[in-house]
């Protein structure tokens, strides 16, 4: 559960860091930071991608293509089940948020702040891969990426919505540490270790999308995949 805890401690960080300095950081510290994540997604991405693989260099083909036959399966299946859409949502509702007090200048509810932020904060692609990847393999780096990127929204919020974002920490607290509990508990009675290595490596690649997102080069349905973790280490247990 260590992701989870330091995700909710930057959401908490994030709060507070506003709360002091009453303004949010500049935007040159801002990209500073979205070059940090930048270098922290390419190293967790390789990572978890060169962890997950072993053998041959013939049985890395096999297992890189096993993890591209799952992302595809699990694009169709995404696509199919809307997912993509349902993320959507929730970005929908927190501009809609936003809307009253930009049209009337009036403030926005009280409890907004608290389910805008715990809507983007767990309902989102980062949360499912990092809460999986660390029951699974006790790797936290996704959620540290997660954490990074919930740190600097948190501060956002915190100007736009008032004090009620930190209670979001609470349900960020449950989701994971709930997701990461259950997966840890399915995989640790695996006695086989190739649908654990599968998920690895199939989230490294998932995870070099967060880049495109990051800087905004360009939307990616990234939800879409989220079937491949659950096909990826299906298929592993059959061969890998």
């Amino acid at each position: 559960m260590t992701g989870t805890l330091l995700n909710v401690s930057l959401i908490i960080f994030g709060v507070l860091f506003y709360g002091v300095r009453r303004r949010e950081l500049g935007h040159e510290n801002q990209q500073l930071i979205r070059v940090m994540i930048a270098g922290l997604v390419l190293y967790t991405g390789f990572r978890l991608l060169w962890q997950g693989l072993s053998g041959t260099p013939l049985q890395h083909l096999g297992q890189l293509a096993l993890v591209l036959v799952s992302m595809s399966l699990g694009k169709t299946l995404g696509s199919l089940m809307r997912l993509q859409e349902a993320f959507n949502q929730i970005a929908v509702f927190a501009k809609d948020q936003l809307q009253p007090a930009a049209s009337d200048g009036s403030p926005p509810q009280k409890n907004a702040g608290f389910l805008v932020a715990t809507g983007l904060f767990c309902l989102t692609p980062m949360a499912f891969i990092g809460g999986v990847v660390e029951g699974a393999n006790h790797d936290h780096h996704p959620l540290l990426i997660k954490s990074m990127m919930d740190g600097l929204a948190a501060i956002s919020f915190t100007r736009q919505f008032g004090y009620g974002v930190i209670l979001s920490a609470i349900p960020v607290l449950a989701f994971q540490g709930t997701l990461t509990l259950l997966t840890h508990a399915l995989f640790s009675h695996l006695a086989h270790p190739g649908p654990a290595a599968a998920l690895q490596a199939t989230s490294g690649c998932l995870i070099f999308s967060v880049i495109l997102l990051v800087f905004g080069i360009q939307k990616i349905r990234l939800a879409d995949y989220l079937p491949c973790l659950v096909i990826a280490p299906s298929l592993a247990s059959l061969w890998w």
